[in-house]
């Protein structure tokens, strides 16, 4: 769902949010290929202007990273899913890009208070009392929108919302491809304003439903419980008798499916009310800035205000390390091998484990305290690089509407101190009186996950999956305060490292071949071996099977696999 919003005979840029687990450099690099071969839309979009978030569903084809710990469970890289992902964004701009208009945007912002919680709340706690009283709730609540139409008629082209959940309402048993719920929350709204019997995604109007600072918040709003004895998880280590693999959270359905309609449900109704009413007009300036820094090593000033021990000498970020309670999972999704989260100390057989892939020197030990590191990831090359170290940071900016992109799942009080921080910086350098600051989380890139300093001392899941080490969350902060200084002066490019290379080529792939498909001599695709029931009472279920291909050797992006219509006797059409 891609939205081009540019002042005319000024600059430009693109948002697209999709439906996807995270932004994956390799598919920005593609998509970038792809826009700039075709020749309506050459030159206009680069690292600096576009900008891909993922909602963050977790039923979403994997395989498109370009780094080897998140092509483990896809059995490699998927050349398949890239490609289809680049290309679906490709078309997405092109086509946003084609059909601009003269428009107008408008903002509104309120509460969703029934729709998430907090999965870390002992980590969440070890954050400032101070700090901690300035918020009613240990996650935002708040949803953040933005309403486009047209500005003649007045009639509405679009809707972009940002707000904090995980895209877990469907647990790690589902295998079905899914949105989750911010997808299904986007299939009512595009349902609502477009006209009745429209096909997902060939509506006109277009409804997103982004990612913010969902790294500790979950949809399964009933908490946290034993899956065999149906007592609460033990609230510090989310375990069952000291094991982690029972322990999950429940949503608020009969079923995950249920549950993901019911969040979906209501994440869709209070956007339909923030859209109905937004009137708070957003017009100005609109600018962007963009950068690549080396997070293996990044060192900078810590200010005392930080809430991270500052003492206003140097930090620095360290080479990507995963914690033992990364493997543990978390209780929207729990791992397994009896790792339980809040670990801060190691285990000799896993450390052997652990060594065998790299063995982290003693700096890094210490640059990474209190983690106990059981995977060094940041040091290993072979076959290539195992995760991200050169990471982007995107500013993006509506007058006084700013987004600040991040290729990370911030908690919900590292998105925070982010937001604050950038707005006290546009106010500081005279961009805005009030600026309004939005996080877009996951975008462009996957750099797991960013806790704040006190958050990581507990190496909950998030913590143990803050990769860079304590002080990440002030490195991305320092950052986005420089590009933020650099739109105020007009520095332009912002000082940044080259674009990190993907080479295609050295990407192992491990999945069975597929590409050969039969239905047998004389048969074909679509044939229908068994008739639906003739008449049906409601409530029964209608089924019909039919010979079909691998799905992989038909991708049918912007089409479908399934449609279900209905005959409208009164005109004799379908």
């Amino acid at each position: 769902r891609a939205f081009v919003v540019e002042e005319p005979s000024s600059k430009i840029f693109a948002f697209v949010s999709v439906d996807f687990g995270m932004g994956a450099h390799a598919v920005t690099r593609l998509a970038l290929e792809l826009l700039n071969t075709d020749t309506k839309t050459k030159g206009v979009f680069d690292y600096t202007n576009l900008c891909i978030s993922g909602t963050h569903t977790h039923s979403s084809p994997a395989g498109f990273l370009g780094k080897v710990l998140f092509q483990i469970t896809s059995l490699g890289f998927q050349k398949t899913s890239y490609e289809t992902y680049a290309q679906a964004v490709y078309k997405a701009v092109a086509e946003a890009y084609a059909t601009r208009s003269a428009a107008t945007i408008s903002s509104n912002r309120g509460l969703v208070e029934d729709a998430n919680i907090n999965r870390s709340p002992t980590a969440y706690l070890l954050n400032p009392a101070a700090e901690r009283a300035k918020y009613p709730n240990n996650t935002d609540k708040e949803m953040v929108l933005l309403k486009f139409q047209d500005a003649t008629t007045g009639a509405g082209i679009g809707m972009l919302n940002w707000y904090s959940v995980h895209g877990t309402s469907l647990n790690n048993t589902n295998k079905l491809v899914s949105g989750d719920n911010k997808g299904y929350a986007s299939y009512l709204f595009e349902q609502a304003v477009n006209p009745a019997g429209t096909v997902t995604g060939e509506g006109k109007f277009v409804a997103a439903f982004a990612a913010a600072n969902l790294g500790d918040v979950s949809p399964n709003i009933n908490g946290t419980f034993c899956m065999d004895t149906g007592l609460p998880c033990d609230n510090l280590h989310s375990t069952c008798n000291g094991r982690n693999e029972m322990c999950t959270g429940r949503g608020p359905g009969k079923d995950m499916f249920d549950s993901a309609r019911i969040i979906g449900t209501r994440q869709y109704k209070r956007a339909m009310e923030l859209y109905t009413q937004a009137t708070t007009i957003v017009d100005g300036t609109v600018d962007m800035r963009h950068t690549f820094v080396d997070f293996s090593k990044f060192s900078f000033p810590l200010p005392m205000n930080s809430g991270a021990g500052g003492t206003n000498g140097n930090v620095t970020t360290c080479p990507g390390a995963m914690g033992y309670a990364f493997a543990a999972g978390t209780t929207d999704g729990p791992g397994m091998f009896n790792f339980i989260q809040a670990t801060n100390t190691t285990n000799p057989f896993w450390n052997a484990v652990s060594d065998l892939l790299s063995k982290p020197t003693k700096e890094q030990i210490a640059c990474q305290h209190p983690k106990p590191i059981l995977l060094n990831i940041g040091e290993v090359t072979k076959p290539y690089d195992w995760a991200e170290s050169v990471v982007p940071l995107q500013l993006l900016r509506i007058g006084d509407f700013f987004i600040i992109a991040v290729p990370s799942e911030f908690t919900t009080m590292a998105g925070r101190r982010m937001r604050e921080r950038v707005a006290d910086a546009v106010t500081k350098a005279g961009l805005s009186k009030k600026p309004t600051v939005v996080l877009a989380g996951l975008s462009n890139m996957y750099g797991d996950y960013t806790a704040t300093f006190e958050e990581y001392q507990e190496q909950r899941y998030e913590g143990a999956s803050t990769i860079f080490g304590p002080h990440e969350l002030e490195a991305f902060i320092f950052n986005a305060v420089r590009l933020v200084n650099d739109m105020a002066s007009g520095k332009n490019p912002s000082d940044t490292l080259p674009a990190p290379d993907f080479d295609i080529k050295k990407m192992i792939d491990l999945l069975p071949k597929w590409d050969y498909d039969t239905v047998g001599i004389g048969k074909h695709y679509g044939d229908v071996t068994v008739q639906p029931q003739a008449t049906v009472k409601r409530g029964q279920i209608v089924e019909a099977t039919f010979r079909s291909a691998n799905p992989r050797n038909n991708i049918r992006t912007g089409g479908t696999f399934l449609t279900v219509e209905k005959f409208d006797v009164s005109s004799g059409k379908w």
